[in-house]
């Protein structure tokens, strides 16, 4: 072990006596990064980055997300007080319109929401002695009501004894449904009701859409998806002009 340490040594006073660079074999020795300086199509290749040579690429930038806001690249560029202070300007500006931004975006959907809600009406099927229908019932309208769809709603009691029809009454009033209705059977065979609850978007005469169980709260993502429609086709209509 001592002798190979020894001949290395010697490499290294020997190298560095003849002037030669000894760089741990991290760089190349000029004279080999100039024979392959041969030229290709008219131009030359690039020098590898050298102890010399800064390589641009080796930053601390090469760490940043490419969509990183300027102002912070500028704070780390020259991380000063007084740069600090512009960031902090900048980003108080664009939580403020962000905010001015969202509100108006909501302000507009709820907007198309009503007049979606004009175009469709909703007959909700359900029992009050129904776990289901106990499950899913509030959180469907308390979502609808969020969204700002006020879409005209008939709920439909399907009785199984006689104090049901009362006490679906009062749990729809607490859904905020005040027309409710005693569920026939023609109904429920002409709209194919075979599970509770159901819930059938109508437009005018047509079914165009119903959901049982607990797919009745894709009653809000069918209206959201129609609103957004209508929101898409009046933007674009508005651009075309």
């Amino acid at each position: 072990m001592r002798r190979v340490l020894y001949v290395l040594v010697l490499v290294v006073v020997n190298t560095a006596a003849a002037g030669q660079e000894f760089n741990y074999g991290l760089w190349e020795k000029s004279e080999v990064v100039k024979k392959r300086q041969v030229p290709v199509n008219g131009e030359r290749k690039k020098i590898p980055a050298g102890r010399n040579n800064k390589d641009p690429e080796f930053s601390w930038k090469i760490f940043l997300p490419k969509d990183l806001p300027k102002p912070f690249v500028k704070l780390l560029e020259n991380p000063t007080s007084e740069n600090a202070k512009k960031y902090w300007k900048a980003y108080e500006e664009f939580v403020d319109r962000l905010s001015r931004a969202e509100r108006e975006v909501r302000l507009l959907q709820l907007e198309y929401a009503r007049k979606v809600s004009s175009k469709y009406r909703l007959y909700y099927f359900f029992s009050p002695s129904c776990s289901s229908c106990l499950a899913y019932s509030p959180p469907l309208f308390r979502e609808l009501v969020k969204e700002g769809f006020d879409i005209p709603t008939v709920a439909f009691v399907v009785k199984n004894s006689p104090e049901d029809f009362e006490r679906g009454r009062v749990f729809a009033s607490a859904l905020g449904v005040t027309s409710v209705r005693q569920a026939t059977p023609e109904l429920v065979s002409q709209l194919g009701v075979r599970a509770l609850p159901t819930a059938v978007i109508l437009r005018g005469d047509e079914v165009v859409a119903k959901y049982s169980g607990p797919s009745v709260l894709e009653v809000v993502t069918y209206l959201k998806e129609k609103r957004d429609e209508a929101i898409s086709n009046s933007v674009s209509t508005e651009l075309s002009r």
